[in-house]
């Protein structure tokens, strides 16, 4: 059984490599593979080729065929059949050429793998899924799949907290006479970092709305996901122009209670946004458009929006006044709103009035409830016929949305359901 460590191994066969040669270039040609096995074995040679012929010819034959065995081995093949052939210059000006002839061995597959848990990460379910990530028996043996295996260990301990964790045992073990690899792994993950203190910087708004939406507590076991969450959340607001989050990892490391300071630092949101547009419709002629937004008005977080479309057939308005609760302002919240509306189309005149209020329960995730009160009043006015309508009525809407895959969704679905009860006024 051989057990190595395939980066390691490369890096330092780079390295003499490129100890051994020094000034006149020669050419090397290789003969006998295709596809992914020539690549390899082709980049592996680059160093090679930019290298000189003035050493001893053992030398170059010994650091040449170092370079052509890491590029087989890479992907498996550790019984291969390797011939030179070095041609001197016929010409003056000509390169000396060293052909390499090789055979492909069989390729070594993957036979047995294994990922050993200590410490708090034997119990983290995070880990307790990536002996899912390895590749099933019998697979080719990469050993570039081999080091993204090991990179995901170490980076889901980091996203998880363990800044400690360390590898115990990280072999690759390659058994030549039946071509087969061992993969074993064994991690202390050590202590599960806990969030500190909260500080938050440069904000407009009061540092309770802001706690509201926050999601984890001191003492909470640290999670990258959370500190990203944290982050869109405060995004989500509308109240700031930039956010940063920093977990304070040293100051951690260097506490006895492995707790993370976590730093906010925000800056405000300008206090006026402004939209225009133009635009054209066949059934309304040229149409323009007005939007303005405060998305911030006191430090509790209220906020108002209003816009407006003219043309010469309909002229629409809205206002909208929204206030956050501190129980969590992203997800409760009050919106009053009041609206007109003219139209003159064809043979039809009408006006419109609303005015709405509404408490809204809108989890990120999940099923998203309001609770409405609207005042609306009408007037149609078609050929020689009046109409008037004042009604008051309460609404009810539940709402849901989901999709999969991620920025570029490969499936999704929206669920909406409306009760309106009104009585003429």
């Amino acid at each position: 059984m051989i057990s190595s460590r395939p980066t390691r191994r490369l890096a330092i066969g780079l390295i003499l490599l490129s100890a051994a040669f020094c000034a006149e270039a020669f050419d090397v040609r290789v003969e006998g593979l295709e596809g992914e096995v020539r690549d390899n074995v082709e980049a592996m040679l680059t160093p090679v080729r930019e290298r000189s012929t003035t050493t001893i010819r053992q030398t170059y034959r010994a650091q040449t065929d170092r370079a052509v065995r890491a590029g087989l081995e890479a992907l498996g093949h550790y019984r291969s059949d390797i011939r030179y052939d070095w041609t001197e210059p016929k010409k003056e000006g000509e390169e000396p050429l060293l052909t390499v002839r090789i055979t492909a061995g069989p390729r070594v597959k993957v036979r047995k793998t294994e990922l050993t848990l200590r410490g708090e990460a034997a119990d983290d379910p995070a880990f307790q899924e990536l002996s899912g990530g390895f590749p099933p028996e019998g697979t080719p043996l990469n050993h570039g799949d081999y080091d993204a295996f090991k990179g995901t260990v170490e980076r889901t301990a980091i996203r998880r907290g363990f800044f400690d964790g360390h590898f115990l045992r990280a072999e690759l073990g390659i058994d030549p006479l039946v071509d087969a690899s061992d993969w074993i792994f064994e991690y202390d993950g050590g202590v599960r970092y806990r969030f500190g203190e909260m500080t938050i910087e440069g904000s407009q708004i009061r540092e309770p709305i802001l706690r509201g939406i926050l999601p984890f507590k001191p003492g909470d076991p640290y999670s990258a996901d959370d500190i990203t969450e944290w982050n869109r959340r405060l995004n989500a607001t509308g109240w700031f122009n930039s956010v940063v989050v920093s977990p304070d990892i040293a100051a951690g490391k260097r506490s006895e209670s492995k707790t993370l300071p976590v730093k906010t630092r925000v800056s405000p949101k300008r206090g006026n946004q402004v939209e225009t547009g133009l635009g054209y419709s066949t059934d309304v002629g040229p149409r323009g458009q007005l939007k303005w937004t405060k998305p911030w008005i006191n430090d509790s977080g209220h906020s108002i929006s209003a816009a407006t479309e003219l043309s010469t057939l309909e002229q629409s308005g809205d206002l909208s006044y929204k206030i956050p609760l501190e129980e969590n302002a992203l997800e409760h919240y009050w919106l009053l709103q009041t609206g007109y509306k003219h139209e003159d189309l064809n043979d039809t005149l009408s006006k419109g009035a609303t005015v709405r209020a509404s408490r809204y329960w809108a989890p990120y995730e999940g099923w998203q409830k309001s609770l409405s009160l609207t005042w609306s009043l009408n007037d149609f006015t078609q050929g020689l016929d009046d109409y008037k309508t004042t009604l008051i009525y309460p609404s009810a809407t539940i709402s849901r949305t989901r999709s999969r895959g991620g920025l570029m969704p490969r499936w999704g679905e929206s669920q909406r359901v409306t009760v309106d009860f009104a009585q003429e006024l």
